[in-house]
């Protein structure tokens, strides 16, 4: 009996350290999607969310854990992003990708808007929705 409990949990924590891995493995792609119109509250965006990328992010971006793509979307070849991520402005989304490079989950940072106001609430936003992300 105590051989078959041993061999379960021996199971058990090989599936999660298998799961872990796999996820070990993921990564991330930070899209900042504009048009051809660019404001100033749009370079603000791209702006900001660069700096607060490059700075939290430091060691992920090296090894290319992270990525962070400024991406035009009235540019034809980009068209599909509009309809993947349902764009209906200027956005940051993260996207999750898995070793198969498929993505696994996005999430548009939609807040990013009412922070605009304040570039340390802005900051504090994105850096905070991004590591809640990637937990």
């Amino acid at each position: 009996m105590k051989k078959f409990i041993l061999l379960v949990l021996g199971l058990i924590l090989c599936g999660s350290c298998l799961y872990a891995k796999e996820t070990d493995t993921n990564k991330f792609i930070i899209y900042y999607f504009h048009g051809n119109q660019r404001c100033s509250n749009c370079i603000k965006i791209e702006k900001w969310s660069k700096e607060t990328i490059e700075k939290e992010f430091v060691a992920k971006l090296k090894n290319k854990k992270i990525q962070y793509k400024v991406i035009n979307i009235d540019e034809k070849a980009n068209q599909s992003y509009v309809k993947k991520y349902n764009l209906y402005t200027k956005a940051l989304v993260i996207s999750e990708i898995n070793n198969k490079n498929q993505e696994i989950k996005s999430k548009n940072l939609e807040k990013i808007w009412i922070n605009l106001v304040d570039e340390n609430k802005f900051k504090s936003y994105v850096s905070n929705e991004l590591k809640g992300f990637m937990k």
